[in-house]
């Protein structure tokens, strides 16, 4: 059962171009948790690995809003790695052995509500948006949700990015009204489909770790 995990550092602890940095505004790879890059257009953010985290664990990425802006239309931000398809061969995806995969990870926030996790697919431009709901502010909560296998279209056998799990913090309506819960082309309305909760106002914070994609329709535990 080892080597389970297709996310790189998914307990956070792996910080090698520093742990924190402030002023984020815009898409990067921030100087915080390796693997992690965020994406977006709407407020400014200190993005540090945090020492704050469940039990079992050392570490947590997180996102702390410092200065706002209003959520308009087309505003969004999110966090996401970015796979290479010559790691997700096994996944069969493009046959009809194609295979279910289920994430986890723990989060906590002060802002609970419905949050969308995107699993956007780059080879045939595809996502699949899937929701989950941060129950109690200031907590941290283990969630599980499992996409299935794509059998139409075949990840490409190299070191370009193939899947990206983005978790949302902010979305604005062009990138929400769509629904969620299946595979589809790529379209604006299902980027963040069903998203509802927003990290808006100062000193809000978003924060994730033990995070693991594996084969299979169950979640195990974190394969540290």
């Amino acid at each position: 059962l080892s080597n389970r995990n297709i996310i790189i550092n998914g307990a956070m602890q792996v910080s090698q171009r520093g742990t924190s940095e402030t002023s984020v505004t815009s898409g990067k790879y921030p100087n915080a948790c390796d693997r992690y890059r965020v994406n977006g257009n709407n407020g400014t953010w200190t993005v540090s690995q945090d020492t704050d985290a469940p039990a079992g664990f050392s570490n947590s990425l997180k996102f702390l809003l410092t200065a706002t802006e209003t959520i308009g239309g087309t505003s969004y931000w999110s966090v996401e790695q970015r796979i290479e398809g010559q790691n997700l061969q096994g996944l069969a995806y493009g046959t009809s052995s194609a295979k279910t995969v289920t994430l986890s990870f723990y989060v906590k926030s002060n802002v609970t509500g419905t949050y969308c996790l995107n699993l956007f697919q780059d080879d045939g431009s595809k996502n699949f948006p899937k929701t989950y709901t941060i129950d109690s502010a200031n907590t941290w909560e283990r969630k599980t949700i499992s996409f299935e296998g794509d059998t139409a279209t075949a990840l490409d056998n190299d070191n370009a990015k193939s899947l990206r799990p983005q978790f949302h913090m902010v979305a604005g309506s062009t990138y929400t009204s769509g629904t969620p819960g299946s595979r589809s082309a790529y379209s604006d309305a299902t980027f963040a489909a069903g998203h509802t909760a927003q990290i808006d106002a100062v000193n809000d914070y978003f924060q994730i770790t033990g995070v693991q994609l594996e084969v299979g329709e169950q979640a195990t535990p974190f394969e540290h």
